[in-house]
Formats: structure tokens, sequence, C-alpha cells
């Protein structure tokens, strides 16, 4: 993860740390991070055009760490996730969620 001189998070990393309250790191747990295949034929026809996050070479996704807009906490957009927002939603390659899971389901 890309951090600042100042210790703050970037929005999105693939690495598995990050840097807790008080400045300690801290490793996510490896179930955050699994692969799951790409098939890129499912991608819907404007992403087939591009690589999103993942160079042509690629084969695996793999868990994204990204940064919650509303309550600032770091979450992983899961390889599982990613398969079924780009290959079942026919979202666009480059989209990643904005909102964790608990201030997403907030009403």
């Amino acid at each position: 993860m890309m951090t600042s001189q100042s210790g703050a998070m970037s929005t999105c990393s693939r690495y598995p740390r990050s840097t807790a309250a008080g400045g300690q790191e801290r490793t996510l747990a490896k179930s955050h991070f699994m692969t799951s295949s790409i098939d890129r034929s499912q991608w819907c026809r404007r992403s087939q055009r591009t690589t999103g996050h993942y160079d042509e070479g690629a084969a695996e996704y793999e868990g994204i760490r990204c940064k919650c807009r509303l309550c600032t906490r770091s979450f992983v957009f899961t390889a599982e996730e990613q398969k079924y927002a780009y290959e079942v939603e026919k979202r666009f390659v480059w989209y990643l969620p904005k909102h964790c899971k608990e201030c997403a389901s907030s009403p």
C-alpha cells in the first residue's frame, strides 16, 4: 500500500498491509487476498477493450485494498467480489467500490 509522509493510505492498493491508528502496521488475513481466475470473455464489451486493474498476462483476480469514502476505514474488494462484479454484473473493469460493506448496507 502506498502511504504518504504523514502515513495516510492511498485509496486502493494490492498490498496486504495497513497502518492502523497509532502508526502500527498490521497485516490482513490471507483469506482477503485469495485469487479467482479471470474470464475476460465474460466481461462487458467495453471492458474487453481495456485491461482494467490487470495487465493482459494476468490470469487471476487479486484482492484490492480500498478506503471507504464515508468512514475512511480500509476494506478489501476481494477476488470473488471482482469476479462477480465484472463477469456477472458486467461492471466496467475500472470499477472499484466506494464504500465498505457496513456503510453500503446502512440506510
